[in-house]
């Protein structure tokens, strides 16, 4: 889609613009996400992302998948039986090498590292699959902490 670590903040929006236009991409949920529709599978899959920034700069991309027809009731859409089509597409995206882990408390996870990228795969509830592709030659500013003794900030009007 054109997007790469380091892609300035405007050149992001830029190209995003451009993918609209074209009817690639549109908003995600609550204008809070890019929405890409993969319709390449037996059942539709929409992919939701969003970089971070470091210094004006991409340096994180979350992404989220999920089928379009997921419901409560559709056991066959849960995020776990998209696991093997959010790997096909990432391994056409990156290339294979996927290794299959699991965390402390035995969840499992499927993660990748090329030189300076990791990607990391896991479930994230019954409906979402979370994918962080993340440049780990970056290091992210900390960000503040929130004020100490349980205060919580007040908006005014």
């Amino acid at each position: 889609m054109g997007f790469y670590f380091g892609m300035p903040r405007s050149d992001f929006f830029k190209r995003c613009l451009e993918l609209n236009q074209q009817g690639l991409v549109t908003n995600g949920p609550e204008n809070n996400s890019v929405l890409y529709v993969i319709e390449d599978y037996d059942y539709t899959i929409d992919m939701n992302f969003y970089p971070d920034f470091e210094n004006e700069r991409i340096y994180k991309m979350e992404v989220v998948f999920n089928y379009q027809a997921w419901a409560p009731w559709n056991k066959q859409l849960f995020a776990g039986k998209l696991i093997p089509h959010a790997l096909d597409i990432l391994e056409k995206w990156f290339g294979g090498g996927f290794y299959k882990l699991e965390t402390a408390k035995g969840k499992p996870y499927w993660a990748k590292i090329d030189g300076n990228r990791e990607i990391i795969l896991r479930v994230q509830n019954e409906r979402n699959l979370r994918v962080e592709i993340v440049d780990r030659s970056v290091t992210p500013t900390p960000k503040p902490m929130p004020p100490s003794g349980g205060q919580r900030p007040v908006w005014s009007k």
